[in-house]
């Protein structure tokens, strides 16, 4: 069984900056991450999808200012 990692551990091999175009993304995708739809990213992530942003989707609808909150992901070749 493999034990898990701290967030310091994991942070530690992830550099602090990498240029896009250096990930090799092939497809990118974007979802919210309210309930239903973190089921979906936590499952493109477990097939080897990376987070690459995550950003809150402000919006007008029906007269009332709405937040989603949203990410952004991508497939590396």
């Amino acid at each position: 069984m493999k034990s898990k990692k701290s967030a310091s551990e994991i942070l530690v091999n992830i550099p602090a900056v990498v240029p896009l175009w250096q990930l090799e993304i092939k497809e990118i995708t974007g979802h919210n991450i309210e309930s239903a739809g973190r089921e979906v990213v936590n499952g493109l992530l477990k097939k080897g999808w990376v987070l690459l942003h995550i950003y809150t989707l402000t919006y007008h609808e029906d007269g009332v200012w709405r937040e989603r909150p949203m990410a952004i992901l991508g497939k590396p070749k």
